[in-house]
């Protein structure tokens, strides 16, 4: 109770842009933090980052959607794009060119969305997203992107499905679609290839491969 006390307490004082907080902790929860943020007039519209060890059910999961902007697993990020979704928050977004090439991010993690987002956005592209395999394919058929960055291990309709449920449709056949994967062993890529996507990236995201990789893609 100390520690939540001292946490709101600072937040106020400090009035902070963003708030980066994890969900186990001594002497209180990082949930019961959360919730008491956003029922404070005062701090509710800061974002709240959430990075936790903890696997999360889904009422959990339901939760922290309502109540963060984003959350995300230790080890599935960097502190290089803690750093870069934190800029991001703290300055006006670009306006997006009508004309831009547009992307399609597909993960479960919000987070990692963001960070994918955010790097992309610099770059000049728009960004599009869904959060798991039925919605790219449904976000995919609608928008009609350049190209998909699709995460592999999503519940429900993984990414080799939503591939397959894309290259079976005629309107969304044509699109090349990365995949990413935390899995970084040979075989895994081979499967990968085998699978027909048409690249391949490990995360935590390295941005220049991502830059080559899109560049490779787009320039046909």
């Amino acid at each position: 109770m100390r520690q939540r006390a001292a946490a709101i307490a600072a937040a106020r004082a400090n009035k902070p842009d963003v708030l980066l907080t994890d969900l186990m902790m001594p002497e209180m929860s990082g949930f019961e933090l959360v919730e008491k943020l956003a029922a404070d007039p005062d701090l509710r519209s800061v974002p709240v980052l959430v990075l936790t060890a903890l696997e999360l059910n889904e009422a959990q999961r339901a939760m922290l959607r309502e109540r963060t902007f984003a959350t995300a697993r230790k080890g599935d990020i960097t502190a290089m794009e803690i750093v870069t979704t934190v800029e991001r928050l703290t300055r006006p977004r670009a306006m997006s060119r009508t004309d831009a090439v547009t992307v399609l991010v597909v993960d479960d993690h919000d987070l990692n969305r963001e960070l994918a987002r955010a790097h992309l956005e610099r770059r000049g592209f728009r960004v599009i997203e869904a959060d798991g395999g039925e919605a790219a394919v449904r976000v995919a058929k609608e928008a009609k992107p350049h190209l998909v960055l699709m995460d592999l291990s999503m519940p429900g309709m993984d990414g080799f499905a939503a591939l397959r449920a894309l290259r079976a449709a005629p309107e969304t056949g044509h699109i090349p679609v990365i995949a990413l994967t935390a899995m970084a062993m040979r075989r895994d890529e081979e499967a990968v290839h085998a699978a027909g996507f048409d690249g391949y990236l490990t995360k935590p995201l390295e941005v220049s491969r991502l830059d080559a990789e899109l560049s490779r893609l787009l320039a046909s």
